[in-house]
């Protein structure tokens, strides 16, 4: 069995089969001795304390924790340290490169640290007669070192604070950006199923419509891309990609620019370029409309 889990009054261990109650041990930090939290009630309720079985050390009601003496030792160890660092607070960069000068400094706060959490009384009225020497005779310079130390800690909290600040507002670009590309797919979508419905000749949209469709495109779901229009802002026709995903039938053909006509027929003659021209133009042709008139009066005949 384990020393340290038993209870030096009534021997028992705290995980003990006869142990019903499961009662906690309890430390008491002058020994680091532990009891049973019952046992140490009932000997308390006799008398203010009672001296601890094992070492005969004085127990009072104050000294009982439920921490072991490795914790209470560890808790010391850290209230100690950060009053200390507060008098002792020189940094590397004011010894002037001086690293063994720096390093000195540091093993007399770890001495002074030491005899004051060490529990001997004679280390400890030694170590405190060495605070208060030092803090008397460089009571300016920790004022100072003080200061600049909240300097730095606020130049780290604001440079914190910024950095929180542009990734929220990456956030919610992005968010933003996501959102843009939704409502461009919908209005597309719409758009889509509107000329496949005959409601409209063809899909309107901004450069910023055609970008987007490329992007699509470019990220796998269709090996082409989306043509530009002839005006060079609106994509000729949906991409393939883009009208399976929105399961729509491919659109109308674009119409030429004018630009385009001039262009394609600019090394014609005058005779041939005109009738052309007209024709591209959806000019009206007379002899198409008199063989039309002539198909509809047979036809009303017979």
């Amino acid at each position: 069995m384990d020393d340290e889990l038993v209870c030096v009054l009534c021997k028992g261990a705290q995980d003990e089969a006869s142990n019903i109650t499961k009662q906690k041990l309890v430390v008491n930090n002058k020994c680091g001795h532990r009891f049973h939290q019952a046992c140490a009630e009932k000997e308390l309720l006799r008398r203010k304390t009672f001296p601890c079985p094992a070492c005969q050390v004085q127990v009072r009601r104050a000294g009982l924790t439920e921490k072991t003496l490795d914790e209470l030792e560890v808790a010391r160890d850290i209230t100690v340290r950060k009053r200390i660092t507060k008098i002792f607070n020189r940094s590397e960069e004011d010894f002037g490169g001086d690293l063994r000068a720096y390093n000195d400094y540091l093993e007399t706060m770890e001495d002074v640290i030491y005899g004051l959490c060490s529990g001997d009384k004679g280390e400890a009225d030694r170590a405190q007669a060495t605070v208060r020497e030092y803090e008397d005779r460089h009571r300016g310079e920790i004022t100072k070192n003080a200061a600049r130390k909240v300097d730095r800690e606020k130049v780290v909290e604001e440079q914190l604070a910024a950095l929180r600040q542009q990734q929220e507002s990456r956030k919610h670009y992005n968010q933003l950006e996501e959102a843009r590309k939704q409502q461009h797919a919908r209005k597309l979508k719409l758009e889509a199923q509107e000329v496949a419905l005959g409601e409209r000749d063809h899909v309107t949209a901004t450069m910023g419509d055609a970008l987007f469709l490329d992007s699509l495109t470019a990220e796998g779901l269709d090996g082409a891309g989306g043509e530009l229009g002839a005006n060079g802002n609106a994509p000729a026709a949906v991409p393939a990609g883009m009208r399976q995903m929105l399961n729509i039938p491919a659109p109308l053909p674009q119409p030429q620019s004018n630009q385009d006509t001039r262009r394609r027929f600019a090394s014609m003659s005058v005779t041939e370029r005109r009738p052309r021209m007209q024709k591209a133009a959806a000019a009206p042709d007379r002899a198409l409309g008199a063989k039309r008139n002539w198909v509809e009066m047979l036809g009303s005949l017979f």
